[in-house]
């Protein structure tokens, strides 16, 4: 998956802004100095008081609140990871790293919460905001395993799943854009550090796919190592897998998988 231009989307931290600029707002005209000003421009035959236009900044202010923490946001390149999946609804779908439920919570909605969705995670604390997320959207398929997807899992019986998406945990230099800050923390060896856990990750993700169905191999990092190197390995030793180049319809005007068959791309092999 592309590190997509996500720059015309609403980011959360303009979100957040908007609520700081509104508390402030609300606070200053609640002041007894404001009422004076307003009064004396009387502004207050307009909107009627300052408790008016105070209770209208709370309500902007608490529908933005309710946004932040009710809606769940996503950048435009997550939510196309699971269209493609291309899920069914009924089918056993297996989401390695879970992480805390965005693309799992996504998978239900595309399945219309029909069906089994496993949801492994190797930190509780992200399996505790997962729950809260899945009860917040009213899903009930998700079913959450807390284990360390490098090693056999118990509960996911081996060529059991229609789907496996695996999203794995990487360097984020697709993310650059939104968050710069990520290049500086980029030590030596760390991309052969993420290309070996990325390869035992989608060697066992392997393990669980029926015959005929789709692993779906994802990353926010724009780098090969990462990326074509993981996979190519991965088909090298795993004839039974290949490519699926008849790619779902994501209703984008482009691409929105990489590498395209049909778009060459160079790309370095090395971060900036």
């Amino acid at each position: 998956m592309r590190g997509e231009d996500v720059s015309n989307m609403f980011p959360t931290t303009a979100c957040i802004a908007a609520l700081a600029v509104f508390q402030v707002a609300v606070a200053m005209l609640r002041r007894p100095s404001a009422e004076r000003w307003l009064a004396r421009r009387k502004v207050w035959k307009v909107v009627g008081s300052t408790n008016a236009v105070a209770m209208t900044l709370f309500t902007w202010h608490m529908t933005a609140l309710v946004a932040v923490l009710v809606i769940p946001l996503a950048w435009r390149a997550s939510q196309l990871i699971a269209r493609l999946v291309h899920p069914a609804a009924g089918e056993a779908i297996l989401d390695l790293c879970a992480g805390i439920g965005g693309k799992a919570s996504h998978l239900a909605e595309l399945t219309e919460n029909r069906g089994r969705i496993i949801a492994v995670e190797l930190l509780t604390s992200k399996i505790k905001k997962l729950h809260g997320l899945a009860a917040r959207l009213g899903i009930s398929v998700i079913s959450t395993v807390a284990a360390d997807a490098t090693h056999p899992l118990v509960e996911v019986p081996p060529g059991s799943c229609d789907r496996v998406l695996l999203d794995v945990p990487c360097s984020g230099l697709g993310t650059l854009r939104r968050c710069p800050e990520i290049k500086w923390r980029l030590a030596p060896g760390r991309l052969a550090r993420h290309a070996a856990l990325q390869k035992r990750l989608l060697a066992r993700a392997g393990d669980y796919v029926k015959p005929g169905g789709r692993l779906v191999y994802s990353t926010c990092s724009i780098m090969a190592e990462e990326n074509e190197d993981v996979v190519r390995a991965f088909l090298e030793q795993r004839r039974e897998f290949h490519r699926d180049r008849d790619l779902p319809a994501t209703n984008e005007d482009r691409p929105c998988c990489w590498p395209d068959p049909a778009e060459p791309v160079n790309r370095p092999a090395h971060p900036p």
